[in-house]
């Protein structure tokens, strides 16, 4: 029997992306993808998190978070890392930080 792999990405994102709905506007894209993992504001004013999926559910949620986001806020730079791949996912669904509410 063959395992599904999965992928798991950290990233950061850079710019207006503070106090302008990105972090409910992701949350509602990761569950239509079907990504699951976690973001949180930073205290340098960046938003970092973690993001787990098959490949494709992984560049969707690339692209979105590059191209679209919030239509309130601005990104002037993604930067992914630590990309490698998993069994297992690490997390049941998609998290928002509580302490950012």
């Amino acid at each position: 029997m063959a395992y599904q792999r999965f992928i798991s990405v950290d990233f950061e994102l850079c710019g207006n992306v503070q106090g302008v709905a990105m972090k409910p506007y992701t949350y509602v894209e990761a569950n239509k993808l079907g990504v699951v993992g976690k973001m949180m504001n930073t205290e340098k004013g960046t938003i970092r998190g973690t993001i787990q999926g098959n490949k494709s559910q992984i560049e969707n949620m690339k692209n979105y978070l590059v191209t679209r986001g919030s239509p309130y806020s601005s990104v002037s730079k993604a930067t992914f890392y630590n990309e490698h791949e998993v069994v297992h996912r690490e997390f049941s669904k998609f998290t928002i930080d509580p302490t950012d509410w």
